[in-house]
């Protein structure tokens, strides 16, 4: 009788254990996928007259465009109050809208006038092999199929203060977006290491060309929905900007990983000495090309990108 209630206790113990457990994987994996998602959850929401305001990127980006079409002259300053709320309802009152003060999909379809699809892009699916290159400077998302242009998508780019990212990455995961929200219709994952990036839809077409997401590269709805048709999940994608340099570090080595990671990457590509991918990870790989590039100049092969190191990649 003693022995079976040590074992009835151990076994309730475990059970606890096992519980506790679960929830705090729970809790990671939650936050990884929060993390992955990264600034466009907050585009998700309608914006609404309210107390206290309402606060955020996606608040931001209303000022900008509607200071861009001459509707606001106020202060960007991502708080739904005051002055952007009477502009609002003013577009509603002059497109016949309900005059409410609520930003959705529906009023920004109201006030874009152009087109929401590109009309050079080929109907046929490409059948070579394929990379995206995003050119953020210009704006303009191209598929290469086998090396050569096959369609060139105009893009919005995520704003100053949250820069799309630089790199080589691959598309890990793909999905359909129920709806039209901030995502659009399609949502394509980059495997970047510093935050869940994406390439998407959109339910603000006015944004396209212009500076306005929160990191992402964003697409008309029809233009996403067909490069979504034609790429699979391990597509390469590149993306280039002179724009934004990084603040770099005093030193680097292997297990550091970041966007000016990728700069030190391609500048010892210019040189000659990084054969692989710049995608911000500062592996074994990175190690021995740094290593080599001391060698090649008689420096002490540490395979650590020191001010010295950075000064000779021409990063200073």
């Amino acid at each position: 009788m003693f022995i079976v209630l040590n074992r009835s206790k151990l076994f309730f113990y475990f059970i606890i254990f096992v519980s506790l457990l679960a929830i705090v994987f729970g809790l990671v994996y939650s936050l990884q996928k929060k993390e992955e998602l990264h600034l466009c959850t907050e585009y998700a929401r309608d914006l609404k007259p309210q107390n206290p305001p309402m606060e955020g990127d996606d608040v931001e980006e209303l000022q900008i465009q509607l200071k861009r079409m001459g509707y606001y002259h106020g202060e960007i300053d991502g708080i739904y109050q005051g002055e952007i709320v009477q502009v609002v309802k003013n577009i509603q009152r002059e497109l016949g809208l309900t005059i409410d003060g609520i930003v959705n999909t529906q009023f920004y379809e109201a006030i874009y006038l152009g087109d929401t699809y590109t009309e050079t892009v080929p109907k046929d699916p490409p059948k070579g092999e394929l990379k995206i290159v995003v050119d953020l400077d210009k704006r303009l998302l191209t598929l290469l199929n086998d090396g050569k242009e096959y369609a060139t998508f105009p893009i919005t780019i995520g704003k100053p203060n949250s820069p799309s990212p630089v790199g080589d990455f691959k598309i890990v995961d793909k999905s359909l977006m129920p709806g039209n929200n901030a995502f659009g219709t399609r949502w394509m994952r980059l495997n970047t290491p510093w935050g869940g990036y994406g390439i998407h839809g959109t339910n603000n077409p006015g944004a396209i060309g212009h500076a306005q997401s929160g990191g992402c590269i964003r697409l008309f709805n029809k233009d996403i929905e067909k490069l979504y048709s034609w790429v699979p999940v391990g597509t390469p994608v590149s993306i280039y900007s002179n724009r934004w340099p990084p603040t770099f570090r005093a030193e680097y080595k292997r297990g550091m990983m970041g966007q000016d990671v990728v700069y030190v990457q391609r500048a010892l590509r210019e040189f000659g000495f990084c054969h692989g991918i710049g995608d911000g990870r500062f592996n074994e790989d990175t190690e021995n090309e740094v290593k080599e590039f001391q060698k090649y100049l008689g420096l002490p092969a540490t395979g650590i990108v020191d001010e010295n190191i950075l000064y000779l990649l021409r990063l200073r």
